[in-house]
């Protein structure tokens, strides 16, 4: 210690001494004096060269274009001689005496000794380092700042890794990436011993994922043509099997760093990370508990009611907790361990049951009731199994099975009709139990002797009996109101809690008992709609058409008078009716008729037009090209990310675009990005006229509009878009009403001002700011100027019967008025707040089943809440 002080003492006395050497007349004074350790190691240290010593980058390139390339070329210059060398000053001379000082010196001498050793023991590529003869003094500073002069670091990286490097433009990466490809081409044992260390690190619980199913169809056909099909001969793979990969390097590469942890562990953090992060109370840890907590008792069948009652929660805050962690759920399912996970499962079988999915889950009840709930699965929930099902529904064809038999039958019959089921999905390729099957359909029956009576019906047909008695017109399986009705039907009918929790189930077997009538809208199946010799024509107009594809509308329109004399009057209609009873294998969607799958690609047809056009292209211009095509498949079309909206239905294709300046603007966005999480097109815009002039002059870029959807089609894989913001993916929102969520949560209290001040400093585009303090979900109107959390004003059933009841008393026989108008407050009952007409306007919007509510204007500022029986036009009631 006492040594380390005297040198430093000793450094520092230099420092003084050199600095003093800029008074006028100053003797000449050389930097290193007569120690001993500089004559006696002279012939050692001397020959190590300057870029061993970790110099600054403007000390090293000073020293470097004044050519003083070793350290005997530096030690007895004297000050006035290192002063005289470009870009060397003081600051520069004082790191110099630092580096080189005998305790410095001696460490380097140490690790370089021991860098021989392992050279002598070792000549692999992990060992060998980078000369700056290989490449430019830029790209060799550039490697040497970030410490990947080891040639097996730099080889690791990936091209994607190198244009993130610190201090590296584009010109110096695409340098880099050409000397690594050079490199890698010759150097295949480097890849080999690389990939045979990520291998041996993958862990052990993943043997059993079959890798094929993760993979691009062309690293198929190269793991196919060596025999590997799954991770435990991937591990195994001989030396020569493993440089067949060199081709798909990267995606083997990251396909390994997917199995280095336990897909099921990966998951469960996943998930726990879902249910525990981002609560938004000042007690988060108190909060999160009490969510799960939350979430068990509604896995366990409690309704929004009672789990309120037993947290102190409104229904509308149980149902926004729940929500959230479903919309967090949607996004952890589309991850890659998820995937991996139910791929996995689902792999050789038909059906998974609840208990075997939630079994290695953290928290696996609350898992299955998410994965029930969620939209985002592709999964299917049978309540009768237990279990869920992946892809097309073929439980409905033993529920049907189960309808069709009779109410009496024998044990021995009942098993010979069993064994044709059997049979009829083994064909179908489902993989099945037999006992599972032969469970539900004994369980719809009673043993009476030698007989079996049926006790109950299937929930098939229970559907059936609801849309028969209370939905003749029709049900819209996309509106949430429709759904809770036909709940809330069902329930009168049968009190047996057995209808299906996930809106996707319920969907699904509403839809399997009925024909699209409307846009959304399904009624129960007929045997028929219209006469044999309407359809009959219309079959034979479209089989003998010389065009393989013929658009809904066209039939409609060409046969709209007898269809509609028939009763048939929209397109939707005549498309269930197509479908019920195509026997000519038609393909057949919402907008056209196809002859064969393989031919409708309509949306293609589009594109490549556009493409075709070369500049930009107005959509009048593109009806004229496609007339029978209706407006929602232009809407699909013109949605895909190669297609760029310019302004005012004008577009042009990706292709077109000349973006020479790609890779350069993705680095700049990026860093952007990355700093302020949340980026409006305005600033990118301007940002863009001051560093791409020319991309946006050639482009004719004029409004930020335009230079949004040409980011979004070009690096939409990189950001999260959501006009008018380019957005980083660690900020969870999805549109400007989310950051306005954010920005106000764990607010009681908000005065409306704040949020507009707000929505102008951050350029959100609102349309109508009534709808966008109505989409503040957990927030009421209290009155025209402020709002304030529903939890402070705890409105239970009673009190909305309440509300209800004096509306209708004051309510004439028009069925419309404005509140105001209405005189009511005085007799409303007691709540936390005081009544105004605004709370009135927002507690019947949330809560009430009997009436509607509007505003006389969509202007702020002159709107009056206007209140109405439900079935009455807005509009109308405006006027």
């Amino acid at each position: 210690m006492e040594k380390l002080v005297a040198e430093e003492e000793q450094v520092e006395k230099k420092v003084v001494q050199i600095n003093e050497l800029a008074v006028d007349n100053a003797p000449e004074y050389r930097i290193y004096d007569s120690d001993p350790f500089y004559a006696v190691n002279l012939p050692i240290i001397g020959d190590i060269a300057i870029e061993n010593l970790d110099f600054s980058v403007r000390l090293y390139n000073g020293l470097a274009r004044a050519k003083l390339r070793y350290l005997k070329d530096v030690l007895f210059l004297t000050e006035s001689q290192l002063l005289r060398i470009r870009n060397l000053g003081r600051v520069s001379i004082n790191e110099l005496i630092l580096k080189t000082t005998p305790s410095a010196l001696s460490k380097l001498l140490l690790s370089l000794k021991q860098a021989e050793i392992n050279k002598a023991a070792y000549i692999e590529p992990e060992n060998r380092l980078l000369h700056n003869s290989e490449m430019s003094a830029r790209a060799y500073n550039a490697l040497k700042q970030n410490q990947l002069l080891n040639e097996f670091d730099f080889l690791s990286l990936t091209n994607e890794q190198i244009l993130e490097l610190r201090n590296v433009g584009i010109s110096t990466a695409e340098e880099l990436i050409d000397l690594r490809e050079s490199k890698l081409e010759t150097n295949v044992d480097f890849f080999v011993r690389k990939l045979k260390g990520e291998l041996q690190g993958i862990c052990k619980e993943n043997h059993v994922f079959d890798i094929v199913r993760f993979v691009s169809e062309r690293a198929k056909k190269v793991l196919s043509a060596i025999g590997v099909t799954n991770i435990e001969q991937l591990k195994n793979m001989t030396e020569e099997s493993i440089k067949a990969l060199l081709e798909i390097r990267d995606e083997i590469s990251s396909l390994i760093q997917l199995f280095t942890k336990s897909i099921i562990s990966t998951l469960c953090e996943e998930f726990e990370w879902c249910l525990i992060h981002n609560n938004s109370g000042k007690n988060k840890e108190k909060e999160a508990e009490r969510n799960i907590k939350l979430l068990y008792d509604r896995a366990k069948g409690l309704n929004l009611t009672e789990t309120g009652n037993k947290y102190s929660l409104t229904r509308e805050r149980v149902r926004q907790i729940e929500n959230k962690r479903i919309k967090r759920f949607d996004a952890l399912l589309r991850k890659s361990a998820a995937r991996v996970f139910f791929d996995h499962i689902f792999k050789d079988v038909s059906y998974v049951f609840s208990s075997d999915i939630a079994k290695p889950m953290s928290y696996g009840e609350i898992f299955v009731y998410l994965l029930k709930k969620s939209a985002a699965s592709g999964l299917v929930y049978i309540d009768e199994l237990d279990a869920f099902i992946f892809g097309e529904n073929w439980f409905i064809e033993v529920e049907r099975f189960i309808d069709e038999l009779p109410q009496t039958i024998t044990r021995i019959a009942l098993n010979a009709e069993m064994k044709k089921l059997f049979e009829s999905l083994k064909e179908k390729g489902i993989t099945f139990r037999d006992k599972d099957i032969s469970d539900i359909v004994t369980s719809n029956y009673k043993v009476n002797g030698e007989f079996l009576t049926r006790v109950n019906i299937t929930l098939l047909a229970k559907y059936k009996t609801v849309l028969e008695r209370y939905f003749q017109d029709g049900i819209n399986v996309y509106n949430d109101l429709d759904l809770e009705r036909f709940r809330s039907c069902y329930n009168k009918l049968y009190d047996d809690r057995k209808i299906a929790g996930s809106d996707r189930a319920l969907v699904m077997r509403i839809v399997d008992n009925c024909i699209l009538i409307d846009r959304g809208r399904y009624a129960l199946k007929k045997e028929s709609y219209i006469s044999k010799n309407l359809l009959d024509t219309i079959f034979d107009y479209i089989i003998s058409s010389p065009r393989d594809i013929i658009m809904t509308n066209e039939i409609f329109h060409k046969y709209e008078r007898q269809l509609v004399g028939e009763g048939v009057r929209n397109k939707y209609f005549i498309q269930g009716i197509l479908k019920q009873h195509n026997t000519f294998g038609l393909f057949i969607t919402r907008d056209y008729i196809s002859k064969s799958k393989e031919k409708s690609n309509i949306y293609k047809d589009v594109s490549n037009y556009i493409l075709r056009k070369k500049g930009v292209v107005n959509i009048a211009e593109i009806k004229n090209e496609f007339p029978v095509l209706p407006d929602s498949v232009f809407s699909i079309v013109l949605s895909e990310y190669e297609i760029v909206s310019v302004w005012n239905k004008n577009y042009i294709h990706r292709d077109n675009i000349d973006f020479y300046e790609q890779d350069e603007f993705y680095t700049v966005l990026k860093e952007l990005v990355e700093r302020e999480k949340l980026v409006s097109d305005n600033r990118v815009f301007d940002l863009a006229k001051k560093k791409f002039e020319a991309f946006v002059e050639n482009n004719r870029i004029e409004t930020p509009f335009y230079l949004f959807s040409i980011l979004k089609s070009f690096f939409c894989e990189k950001f999260r878009f959501c006009r008018p913001y380019i957005i980083d993916e660690s900020l969870d929102i999805a549109n400007g009403v989310d950051l306005i969520r954010q920005h106000f949560s764990g607010r009681d209290v908000i005065n409306v001002a704040e949020i507009k001040s707000f929505v102008r400093e951050k350029d959100i585009a609102i349309y109508s700011f009534i709808d966008l303090i109505n989409s503040l979900n957990g927030f009421l109107w209290a009155d025209k100027e402020t709002i304030v959390s529903s939890s402070k004003v705890k409105i239970d059933d009673e009190t909305i019967r309440a509300v209800e009841q004096v509306i209708t008393n004051r309510l004439s026989e028009k069925g419309y008025a404005e509140i105001a108008k209405l005189d009511m407050l005085s007799s409303l009952p007691s709540v936390d707040i005081e009544w105004t007409d605004w709370l009135v306007y927002s507690i019947v919007m949330r809560y009430s089943a009997n009436f509607e509510v509007a505003t006389s204007s969509n202007f702020y500022n002159s709107a009056v809440p206007i209140i109405m029986k439900i079935g009455i036009n807005a509009d109308f009631a405006r006027e």
